[in-house]
């Protein structure tokens, strides 16, 4: 009894089950199918010494979202356009933060940026916290008054 194999086909098959493979793992690895993140910015006059890129972002404790990039302003934004130059804002650390959308509950996507300035006048803020004693720092947002608090209003 002899067997005729069909080199072909098997060849085919595993050139599709790896195709297939890959393209899963970038699918799911990419966050295609995950959540779609908001992004904040926000300034500060400070050190972030301790933060860093995929660092925690939480609002009283519960993680909201992760920190995206930290760079100085004047790397994101064109400075020498403002009235007296750039060097009031130079110190600026730029932190890009990604903050997923639970933080909105039954906000239509397209009111977003409305609820979030809504929640800015209210005195939503963002500050560098450090976690415990071991120094390991977040973004921490955080209700403060208004009033002694006001938002930054940037020129750029």
């Amino acid at each position: 009894m002899s067997i005729n194999v069909n080199y072909f086909k098997i060849g085919i098959f595993v050139l599709v089950t790896v195709i297939v493979l890959v393209a899963g793992l970038i699918v799911l690895s990419s966050g295609f199918l995950g959540p779609k993140r908001v992004n904040f910015e926000t300034y500060l006059d400070e050190s972030v010494q301790g933060l860093s890129v995929g660092a925690a972002v939480k609002e009283r404790g519960v993680p909201i979202g992760q920190v995206k990039q930290i760079t100085f302003v004047p790397k994101r934004y064109d400075l020498s356009q403002l009235d007296g130059g750039p060097s009031k804002y130079t110190q600026y650390v730029l932190v890009v933060m990604a903050i997923e959308p639970a933080l909105f509950p039954a906000v239509p996507n397209d009111q977003i940026p409305d609820r979030i300035n809504a929640l800015v006048k209210d005195g939503l803020r963002f500050r560098v916290a450090q976690q415990g004693i071991t120094g390991v720092c977040y973004m921490e947002a955080d209700y403060f008054d208004p009033q002694k608090y006001p938002p930054m209003k940037p020129a750029w």
